[in-house]
């Protein structure tokens, strides 16, 4: 090949390597190092990655598309090479399409900070339940810079405001009041001082305010 066309090829091959090996590495870390080095964790700085994978595929077929137009020469392979290419992205653009219904009913969104120290965040997550109200759940973050990764076990968990559900089932506010401890209020006023392993970030006692709480919008 030219050394006019290497250079072109090289790009987009080299992206779509880099993402694929980022998406491997980000599924492997939830499944298989998130459950075995981590504790049940995964690494903040790889969730993109770990959490969408379809999408990760959809890019790396896009990129190999684009290096198989520029670096094929031969006329008909270059075009039997893109027909089948275009074949493959419309079926992963439809998986990706179906991973986002499917999240959008059931999975975590809307990651939030609601306290943080030098070494640790608390983080909200958005879980939808289908036909019921949203949960709450917290979990903890250590600050480890690249190293940084996300507790698999939940410290906290409210229902949704939306669900029109009385003060006691609501979240309020959290502070971390200590190097092992989480301090989290209910807009009743109650207040629970949880206890986590700072080396698991695994809580000792944690508050499941969902469990049993009255949903009047899945009542309806």
């Amino acid at each position: 090949m030219p050394q006019s066309h290497r250079r072109p090829v090289a790009i987009p091959l080299a992206l779509a390597t880099t993402l694929f090996a980022l998406g491997v590495l980000g599924v492997a870390d939830t499944g298989v190092l998130g459950g075995a080095v981590v504790n049940h964790g995964r690494h903040v700085y790889l969730l993109l990655f770990s959490e969408y994978p379809e999408w990760m595929l959809f890019l790396v077929l896009v990129l190999l598309t684009a290096a198989a137009a520029v670096g094929i020469r031969t006329h008909w392979v270059r075009v039997t090479v893109s027909i089948i290419a275009a074949l493959a992205l419309l079926a992963s653009l439809s998986l990706c399409m179906m991973f986002a219904a499917a999240r959008g009913m059931t999975g975590e969104s809307g990651a939030t900070t609601v306290a943080k120290s030098d070494d640790f965040a608390l983080v909200r997550y958005n879980r939808a339940k289908f036909i019921y109200s949203d949960d709450l759940v917290f979990r903890l973050r250590s600050r480890d810079g690249l190293l940084s990764y996300e507790s698999g076990y939940e410290l906290a968990c409210f229902i949704s405001p939306s669900s029109g559900a009385d003060p006691e089932w609501l979240f309020q506010d959290a502070s971390l009041t200590g190097p092992d401890t989480v301090r989290v209020v209910a807009q009743d006023g109650a207040v629970w001082d949880v206890r986590f392993d700072p080396g698991t970030l695994r809580p000792v006692n944690p508050v499941d305010r969902c469990t049993g709480a009255p949903d009047p919008v899945g009542s309806d």
